[in-house]
């Protein structure tokens, strides 16, 4: 198919290798005592400061969007939070859009999925970013 890359991308090989590399044992190891979510959290946030640095239109609008939101406890887990984005003014809000983000219930953390909110906010309506409990 034509949209289709010719061979595994290269997320895919590292994982493939490292599943023919690392024992079964210690797969299930990393992914029962959280070390598979501090690797990929990990290195998500210490990439941050790099993509900043390539893309500042992108790091102001992070910093807009983090500085006009509503965090909603909804647990007692530091994870089980909602981060709410309104429209600004006294425009009439056009719907809500609930996103609830990736990471197979393993890895992920709602500040990682902020910028999906201001196109919405900026059609009027609001954005709720779920964060849960991860496994384990």
């Amino acid at each position: 198919h034509p949209h289709l890359p010719a061979g595994p991308e290269l997320g895919d090989r590292i994982t493939r290798a490292l599943g023919s590399t690392l024992t079964l044992e210690t797969q299930n190891s990393l992914r029962d005592g959280g070390g598979f979510r501090r690797i990929v959290d990990g290195l998500v946030s210490m990439s941050i400061p790099s993509l900043a640095a390539t893309n500042p239109s992108a790091a102001r609008k992070f910093m807009k969007v983090t500085r006009n939101m509503t965090t909603i406890r909804y647990g007692k887990h530091e994870m089980q939070r909602i981060e709410l984005f309104m429209p600004s003014g006294t425009a009439q809000c056009n719907g809500v859009l609930f996103f609830v983000h990736g990471g197979a219930w393993g890895s992920g953390k709602p500040w990682m999925y902020r910028l999906i909110a201001p196109p919405f906010v900026e059609l009027n309506m609001a954005v709720a970013i779920v964060g849960y409990r991860t496994y384990p």
